[in-house]
């Protein structure tokens, strides 16, 4: 999974340091959402018949789509919106690991 995470920061930072690339997620932002949303399906409904190495595959594909898609999100607005966003969501997720923590509750 940290592999997949490297994978997806890595097309997003490239995505917002080539305008090419950049234009060509903005101008078929439908396309790659469609082709994101096929891919899930289809690796979700294959799972069971394909190899290892082909679903290892996919979601580094998968992973790539997603880093194309961020990067054209987070090159929408201003780094401290960015920044405030991510701050506030890991907020969130440790008061809430919290909670689950201290409470013994599955959340």
């Amino acid at each position: 999974m940290f592999v997949g995470l490297l994978v997806t920061a890595g097309v997003a930072f490239f995505v917002q340091s080539n305008e090419r690339l950049l234009s060509f997620a903005a101008d078929n932002l439908l396309l790659v959402i469609v082709a994101q949303f096929v891919l899930v399906f289809g690796i979700s409904l294959g799972i069971n018949r394909i190899s290892a190495t082909v679903a290892l595959g996919l979601f580094f594909i998968y992973a790539a789509s997603l880093g194309l898609t961020i990067g054209l999100i987070v090159s929408a607005y201003t780094t401290a919106s960015v920044a405030t966003a991510f701050l506030s969501a890991s907020a969130m997720f440790g008061a809430a690991a919290i909670y689950g923590h201290v409470t013994k509750r599955s959340l």
